[in-house]
């Protein structure tokens, strides 16, 4: 279920209440900034998406216990496997600031990525 929908409130007083919350939620913050854009936009279905990334990355990691090897299989993960990349083309396409399009597109800039 969309979670925008169990909320009437704007995506703005949404994402204020968010940051208001003692229990900082960074994913859900970064959704809420795309439901300004995408009124439509499932959260829900975007969690989900993010969960499955990390998913693949976790099963990857979990016998590796040195840090800067951790760091470049997720590296590997995401950007090779995953075919996740800057967009150098066109950096200040507004679509590489939210994640549902980071997401979606596998294209975004350094900090969506």
């Amino acid at each position: 279920m969309n979670r925008s929908t169990l909320n009437n409130a704007s995506p703005l007083q949404q994402f204020s209440d968010a940051a208001d919350s003692d229990d900082l939620d960074l994913t859900q913050m970064a959704l809420l900034i795309g439901l300004s854009e995408y009124p439509n936009l499932d959260i829900e279905l975007e969690r989900q998406s993010l969960d499955s990334l990390a998913s693949g990355a976790s099963h990857r990691l979990d016998d590796e216990d040195d840090s800067l090897a951790r760091a470049n299989m997720l590296s590997e993960y995401l950007f090779d496997e995953v075919g996740f990349s800057a967009n150098q083309e066109d950096y200040y396409d507004p679509r590489n600031s939210y994640l549902n399009e980071v997401l979606e597109r596998r294209l975004g800039i350094p900090i969506t990525l």
